[in-house]
């Protein structure tokens, strides 16, 4: 899929041993005039014949913005990383209150997710709970500009243990914070001014604790197209096997102004 100033993409699967495909994707470039919102979630107690929380959370914060957007398309480009904060509450209200519905068949129902929108002169704003993430490749390296809300990134921040180890810990599965895990949840927020070919990508913990954020960039190196690196991200956590979870990737190619 593709825009003038940008290549974009989102692969998801089920993932090995996994019967429920609980991860969500979203692009929306109708909505926003010429500026591109994206949205990738990770959910938790769906089960098959059930909403998906990480639908219902991902397409909560799009309505909203959508309708800002709609209203006053100035005043929503100059505030957008507060109206992408008040989506995100909004979207956890939502999520509580399916929850309250039916606390028979929906009370574990949680979701981590990011969001990102995009406008044609590079200025990227973000949005985040839980442990999905988003990453910038740019002049070859990789970095992650959201942060994980799991117990053990706590441990890694008091340093009690490092880095490479949060991959092994079991308290990595341990979220402290999302989308329908808190009445009021931490939502972190960010923004950048993106150059000519940088590459943001977007991935649910399939993938990121599956294989480290440098193969990211080996796999844009070794493939075509954005569709195809989207792809490749996802059929290299399947093929490794170290980590039964559903796995997705939202890949945006930046081409400029």
């Amino acid at each position: 899929m593709a825009m003038d100033y940008a290549f974009y993409s989102g692969k998801s699967n089920v993932g090995f041993n996994m019967k429920v495909n609980e991860d969500y994707i979203l692009f929306d470039e109708h909505s926003f005039g010429d500026n591109l919102f994206c949205c990738i979630a990770d959910g938790a107690g769906s089960k098959e014949d059930n909403f998906r929380p990480s639908a219902i959370a991902s397409n909560q914060v799009q309505k909203v913005l959508a309708r800002l957007y709609k209203k006053n398309p100035e005043l929503f480009i100059n505030n957008v990383r507060m109206f992408m904060e008040e989506a995100f509450l909004s979207s956890n209200d939502v999520l509580i209150g399916f929850k309250l519905g039916d606390e028979t068949n929906r009370l574990s129902y949680a979701s981590s997710m990011t969001s990102a929108f995009l406008q044609r002169n590079g200025m990227l704003t973000f949005a985040h709970a839980g442990n999905t993430r988003l990453y910038i490749i740019r002049d070859e390296k990789v970095k992650q500009l959201t942060k994980d809300h799991t117990e053990a990134q706590k441990l890694v921040d008091s340093g009690q243990i490092s880095e490479e180890n949060y991959y092994t810990a079991i308290e990595r599965l341990s979220l402290y914070n999302g989308i329908g895990i808190t009445p009021l949840p931490i939502i972190q927020t960010g923004a950048l001014r993106l150059k000519k070919n940088d590459i943001i990508i977007m991935t649910t913990d399939g993938i990121h604790y599956a294989y480290r954020k440098e193969a990211l960039f080996d796999i844009l190196m070794n493939t075509q197209t954005i569709d195809e690196a989207a792809e490749t991200m996802v059929e290299t956590a399947l093929k490794l096997r170290v980590y039964p979870d559903n796995i997705s990737a939202n890949v945006i190619w930046y081409l400029g102004r």
